[in-house]
C-alpha cells in the first residue's frame, strides 16, 4: 500500500472535458525512475479502464520534461521499467499526447516517441545523448526514432548525441508542434480530443524506401570506420536502425533491447557513467557543507593587471559570453588597457572560429566596464583578485586567483585556459566561509568548467605522476614515442611528450625531474621538444636519449606497452591515494574527474581510481610492490591502499 501511496505522489490525476491529464512530479528533473515508470504505467491503466476518459496528455511539473532515466539506477539489480512504460504508452487504445518543456532527452525523449502526438514550449530541447555514456536507447528510442523522421535524422541525432530546439525537431518531424507556455496545456487537450474524435496530428509519415534506408545505415557506418576505432555504442546504434528496416516490429525491440544490455555491461559505459556521476558530484564538494552554489551576476576583478594579463583575459571574455557583468578595476591606465586590448582579441578569436557572433560580441563587451584605482566590489556577487591577500570589506566573496595553496578562510581559483578542470583551493584548517565556496561555484559552473575542490592542487599532482612515471619508462628502455602512442592508444588525447612540446597550460606541470635523464635530454635539445606536434620519431632525439642512458650507466631494456600503461596507470592511481590521504574532503571521483577534464583521459577509462577499483585494489597494490621493488618512491603503496583491502572496500566507497 505504502508503495502505492508513493506512485501515486510521483503522478498527479485530473480529467477535463474527458481527457486525463497525467502530471509528473519528480523533482529536481523528473528522472524516470523504476518508481515513476510504475506509477505511469499504473495512470495509464486507469485512463484506459475509465470509459468517460477519450484521450491522455501527459505533462511535467517544476523545470523540466523528464531530462532522461535515472542513471543511478543502472545496472542495479531489477529491470528497467521504461521500456514497458514506452511499450504500454504507444498500445494505448485512447490517443496519448506528450507535452514537453525544458529538456526531453534519452528516456525522456523516447517517451515521448511513444506517444501518438507531441507538443512542446517553446525554448525546449530534446536529443538522445546516450551514445555518451556508451549506451543506446533502449526504450524503443532506435525503432520509432527512424520511422518517424527518416534514417538519415534518426541516426544523426544518436551518433551525435547533441540535442535539437524544439523549433528544428518540428522541421524534422520530431514533434507536432511549438507553443508559448500559456497556450500550450490547451492546444495539448484540443489536440488529444480531436485524435480521439478521429483526427490526426499531420500526414503519416512516408512509406520507408528500403533503399534509401540501407543507403544511410551504409553511410554510418562507412563514416564510424573512417574515424578510426571507435566505442561499441555507434556500432549497434547503426545496428538497431538496420534492425528497424529489416526485422518485424516486435523482434526489432528485442534487439535493442538485447544491445542496450550488453552495452550496459561494458566497462566502457561502465567508466561513462562514473565520469557522468563523478562531475556531478564535484559540483557538491564536501567542503560546501549543503549550501548551493550560487551563480554570480556581477564580478569584480581586482589587482596589478600588468603581470596577469595574458591569463585572465580569457576568464573575463568567458565570463562575458556567460552574461556575468565584470568590473575591473586596475592599479594603472597602461595595464587596464593591455587587459581589454587582449579581452578584446579573445573575443575576435571566438568569432573566428565560430564560437560566438558578431552581435554576441558587441552584447558581451557592453557588460565590461573598468577603472583605475581602488578596488569597487561593493556590487559584486564575487571578486577575483589577482593581487592575494588585499583587504576587501567583510561579508564580500572573494576568491584569488592561481593560488595553490590559499590563506586561512580564503579561496584560490585556477582556470587555464583550454581545460574544462577548475581547481578550487582551500586551506586544510580553515576552509572560506559556505557563501564564499558557494560563490566560486556558480561561477565555475556559469562558465561550463568541472570543479574540484581540494586543499592540494590535484591537477599538479597528477601531472607530475604522468611525467615521472614516462620519464622512468624512457630511462629504462622505451622511446619517448614508444610511450606516446601506447598511452594514445590507451585513452590519452595525447601522450606526455606531445604535451610537452604543444602550447597551452600542461607543459609546465609535466617538466621533468631536474635531475632526471629526461631533463639531460632537453638539454641536448636546446628548447627543441621531444616530440613536435603532429611529427614523427626523430634520430636525433633517440640518439641524445641513448647517449643519456650510456652516461648514467643505464642498460635498457625491452618495455612492452602494457608496461607503459599499467605504471603510469598504477603511477596515477597512487598520486590520488597520497592525495586523498592529505585531504579527507576530497574524493576518489574528484581525481578522476581532475585525470578526464585536466589531463586529457578519456572518459571512457573512467579515471585512474575508478580503474583501480575495476582492476581490483589488491591486485593493483601487488603490481605497485613490484614495481615499487626496483624503482621506489612512485609506486610504494600509499597506506591508504592497505587499510581499503583491510576493511574489504573501494575506492568508490569513499565518494560518498
Amino acid at each position: 500500500m505504502g508503495r502505492v501511496e508513493r506512485m501515486a505522489d510521483l503522478v498527479g490525476w485530473a480529467v477535463r472535458d474527458g481527457v486525463a491529464v497525467l502530471n509528473i512530479d519528480n523533482p529536481p528533473v523528473n528522472a524516470l525512475s523504476r518508481a515513476l515508470s510504475g506509477a505511469l504505467i499504473a495512470a495509464l491503466e486507469r485512463a484506459e479502464a475509465d470509459s468517460s476518459v477519450t484521450g491522455v496528455v501527459i505533462r511535467a511539473e517544476g523545470r523540466t520534461w523528464p531530462a532522461g532515466a535515472d542513471i543511478k539506477e543502472f545496472g542495479v539489480a531489477g529491470p528497467s521499467r521504461l521500456p514497458d512504460l514506452t511499450a504500454r504508452i504507444a498500445a494505448c487504445p485512447k490517443p496519448v499526447v506528450a507535452l514537453l518543456h525544458g529538456t526531453a532527452l534519452g528516456g525522456g525523449l523516447e517517451l515521448a516517441l511513444a506517444a501518438t502526438a507531441r507538443l512542446a514550449v517553446a525554448g525546449t530541447r530534446l536529443g538522445l545523448p546516450e551514445v555518451a555514456l556508451g549506451l543506446l536507447p533502449g526504450a524503443g528510442g532506435t525503432q520509432r526514432l527512424p520511422r518517424l523522421i527518416g534514417p538519415e535524422a534518426a541516426l544523426s541525432l544518436m551518433l551525435s548525441g547533441k540535442p535539437v530546439t524544439a523549433e528544428d525537431a518540428v522541421r524534422i518531424g520530431l514533434i507536432d508542434g511549438v507553443a508559448d507556455p500559456a497556450e500550450v496545456l490547451a492546444l495539448a487537450l484540443a489536440l488529444a480530443r480531436d485524435l480521439a474524435a478521429g483526427g490526426s496530428a499531420r500526414a503519416a509519415p512516408p512509406a520507408a524506401d528500403a533503399r534509401v534506408w540501407m543507403a544511410a545505415v551504409a553511410r554510418a557506418r562507412a563514416g564510424l570506420a573512417a574515424a578510426g576505432p571507435e566505442l561499441p555504442a555507434p556500432a549497434r546504434i547503426v545496428d538497431c536502425v538496420e534492425a528497424a528496416l529489416l526485422l518485424p516490429e516486435a523482434a526489432g525491440f528485442e534487439a535493442e533491447r538485447a544491445a542496450f544490455e550488453d552495452l550496459l555491461a561494458t566497462p566502457e559505459s561502465a567508466a561513462l557513467r562514473h565520469v557522468f556521476l563523478a562531475e556531478r558530484r564535484a559540483a557538491h564538494p564536501r567542503a560546501l557543507m549543503g549550501a548551493k552554489p550560487a551563480e554570480p551576476q556581477r564580478i569584480a576583478v581586482t589587482g596589478p593587471l600588468s603581470s596577469g594579463t595574458g591569463g585572465l583575459a580569457p576568464v573575463i571574455a568567458d565570463a562575458l559570453s556567460a552574461g556575468i557583468a565584470v568590473a575591473v578595476s586596475g592599479a594603472d591606465e597602461p595595464g587596464l588597457a593591455a587587459l581589454f586590448a587582449a579581452v578584446a582579441e579573445a573575443q575576435e578569436t571566438a568569432v573566428a572560429d565560430g564560437r560566438l557572433t558578431r552581435d554576441d560580441l558587441e552584447r558581451d563587451w557592453a557588460r565590461l566596464s573598468g577603472t583605475v584605482g581602488p578596488a569597487r566590489v561593493a556590487d559584486a556577487d564575487l571578486v577575483l583578485r589577482a593581487d592575494p591577500g588585499g583587504p576587501l570589506p567583510l561579508g564580500i566573496a572573494a576568491a584569488d586567483l592561481w593560488v595553490a595553496e590559499p590563506s586561512p578562510g580564503q579561496a584560490g581559483l585556477t582556470l587555464r585556459s583550454g581545460l574544462r578542470l577548475a581547481e578550487i583551493g582551500i586551506h586544510p584548517g580553515a576552509p572560506p566561509p559556505g557563501v564564499t565556496l558557494a560563490a566560486v561555484l556558480g561561477f565555475v559552473r556559469r562558465l561550463g568548467r568541472v570543479p574540484v575542490v581540494s586543499a592540494r592542487p590535484v591537477l599538479q599532482a597528477l601531472a607530475r605522476a604522468l611525467a615521472r612515471a614516462a620519464d622512468h619508462l624512457v630511462e629504462a628502455g622505451a622511446s619517448p614515442y614508444a610511450v606516446d602512442r601506447a598511452l594514445e592508444s590507451w585513452g590519452f588525447a595525447s601522450g606526455p611528450y606531445a604535451l610537452r612540446g604543444a602550447g597551452g597550460p600542461l607543459p609546465l606541470l609535466l617538466a621533468p625531474s631536474a635531475d632526471s635523464l629526461m631533463a639531460m635530454v632537453m638539454v641536448e635539445l636546446g628548447g627543441r621538444p621531444v616530440r613536435r606536434a603532429g611529427g614523427g620519431v626523430e634520430p636525433d632525439v633517440l640518439a641524445f636519449v641513448a647517449a643519456a642512458r650510456e652516461a648514467a650507466g643505464i642498460v635498457p631494456r625491452r618495455v612492452t606497452e602494457g608496461e607503459i600503461v599499467a605504471r603510469v596507470q598504477t603511477a596515477l592511481a597512487n598520486a590520488g591515494a597520497r592525495l586523498l590521504s592529505d585531504d579527507p574532503r576530497l574524493r576518489p571521483s574528484d581525481i578522476d574527474v581532475a585525470a578526464v577534464a585536466g589531463l586529457g583521459l578519456a572518459g571512457w577509462r573512467g579515471g585512474p581510481m575508478q580503474a583501480s577499483d575495476q582492476a581490483g585494489l589488491l591486485a593493483t597494490r601487488n603490481l605497485m610492490r613490484g614495481f615499487a621493488l626496483r624503482e621506489g618512491g612512485l609506486w610504494s603503496p600509499d597506506p591508504l591502499w592497505d587499510d581499503l583491502i583491510r576493511n574489504g572496500r573501494r575506492f568508490c566507497d569513499l565518494n560518498g
